[in-house]
């Protein structure tokens, strides 16, 4: 008998492949820090802030990588709006993903000048004045590192009349890319039994993860996978846990 898949939420597969065939696009992708780490490093946004980018070729693990150049104007509450105005300024060393996100950031490494590089795999950085680009060949795509810490229990849920059992799944993501996932997905795949696979998506501000049903007196081995621009990663290490029969007190381990 074939086992049946249950989806919690869907999520298409096409957007993955889009996101991996982007990699090889000719169009040229402008390197900036994204906005939520440039707030980080000036502690202001007024209107905005404004970013010169300088590409300065590949890092040791072969990401693109740069420096950027951080400035907000933020003005003050004078009469008839003659306060006075402050200018914040800021800069910061990016590694850049392939996508050109921002994959990491830290202190200024060498000075605000841009240099073109090329490296094996027929990918570019260029700076056209200010600005930054990256234009892709056949990059080395990485997924991310398989999550860890997987660990699974029981409860009863009831919707409506009905009740049943659910599994609840938590796990850790590899910090190198945690801001990088698109979403993480949870399988439980029961043991010696027709029972159906069990499997969910959730965004990554999401840790953990809700499957259901779960069949009574069943092994299952849960995996959990994290998904970015780069691709999915391996699953993580099984563990297998069996669920209680209908009329045992829910548990995990």
């Amino acid at each position: 008998m074939a086992r049946r898949v249950i989806l919690s939420i869907v999520v298409s597969t096409v957007v993955c492949a889009g996101l991996a065939s982007a990699a090889s696009a000719a169009s040229p992708i402008r390197l900036y820090l994204n906005e939520g780490d440039a707030f980080r490093v000036l502690g202001h946004s007024c209107g905005g802030i404004q970013q010169e980018s300088y590409a300065r070729g590949f890092g040791t693990n072969g990401y693109p990588i740069g420096n950027v150049h951080l400035q907000t104007r933020c003005g003050g509450s004078g009469r008839g709006g003659g306060g006075h105005t402050t200018t914040y300024t800021g800069t910061a060393s990016v590694v850049w993903t392939w996508f050109g996100e921002t994959r990491s950031y830290g202190a200024l490494k060498g000075p605000l000048v841009g240099i073109s590089a090329q490296d094996s795999h027929g990918d570019k950085v260029y700076n056209v004045g200010n600005v930054a680009y990256l234009q892709t060949g056949t990059p080395p795509l990485r997924p991310p590192a398989p999550p860890t810490g997987v660990a699974a229990s029981f409860s009863l849920y009831e919707s409506g009349e009905s009740e049943f059992l659910r599994m609840t799944v938590g796990w850790t993501v590899a910090p190198e890319t945690a801001g990088l996932l698109k979403y993480s997905t949870a399988t439980a795949t029961p043991v010696n039994s027709n029972a159906p696979v069990l499997t969910t998506t959730v965004i990554p501000y999401f840790s953990s993860a809700a499957l259901q049903p779960v069949q009574p007196g069943t092994k299952y081995r849960v995996t959990v996978t994290s998904t970015d621009s780069e691709g999915t990663s391996k699953p993580s290490t099984p563990i297998e846990i069996t669920s209680p029969n209908t009329d045992a007190e829910p548990g995990g381990s």
